[in-house]
């Protein structure tokens, strides 16, 4: 099965402090980022909150999880992350390849 390369946790209240991230805002939070991978390539990055993979809204790491089970190396898939800082947002709405 296809792997973005990343490892995700939830949203709890100390990786919403340490990221920025508003209270209204759940999905799974990147933590991490393997060099060369395909979320790499996306431009993922530590803080990133992951919302939605295909047509499955992610309201958490194990809901990330489940919505990878079905994709094989060659596939895309729409993705929808955010980025949050003090001052800023960021949303991306996009089309991953995995390969």
């Amino acid at each position: 099965s296809a792997k973005l390369g990343v490892r995700v946790g939830t949203t709890t209240p100390e990786i919403r402090s340490q990221f920025s991230i508003p209270q209204n805002v759940s999905g799974a939070v990147v933590v991490d980022v393997e060099p060369g991978s395909v979320g790499e390539k996306l431009g993922l990055k530590a803080g990133d909150v992951v919302m939605q993979l295909g047509s499955k809204t992610i309201r958490s790491a194990e809901d990330l999880t489940a919505a990878m089970k079905g994709l094989k190396w060659g596939d895309s898939s729409r993705i929808k992350f955010g980025r949050y800082g003090a001052n800023s947002t960021a949303i991306q709405d996009t089309t991953v390849v995995f390969n």
